[in-house]
């Protein structure tokens, strides 16, 4: 939830589709339907709140250029030397 500086941490995620699906089946194994009942969870037992969501892959990538304490997800291609990886998926 925090950074090592104490820095709030911010979510982002893609749009719904390709990409965010096999990102959340990678990471967790769950599909589209029971990631969006976790976050449903989440929101109404006001724990969190879902991540941020992108407009796109570009909007995505500039946003996490700009913003050093969000953390998201990107298809590998997409990455370029601004970014700081912190966890690659099969």
């Amino acid at each position: 939830t925090t950074l090592d500086n104490g820095r709030a941490v911010s979510l982002l995620d893609l749009p719904i589709g390709a990409v965010r699906n096999a990102f959340y089946q990678q990471l967790t194994g769950k599909n589209p339907i029971q990631i969006r009942a976790y976050w449903s969870r989440q929101v109404f037992t006001g724990r969190a709140l879902p991540p941020r969501e992108a407009r796109g892959i570009e909007e995505a990538r500039e946003i996490l250029v700009a913003e050093p304490n969000t953390i998201g997800y990107l298809p590998e291609a997409e990455i370029d030397s601004r970014l700081r990886v912190l966890l690659r998926l099969p």
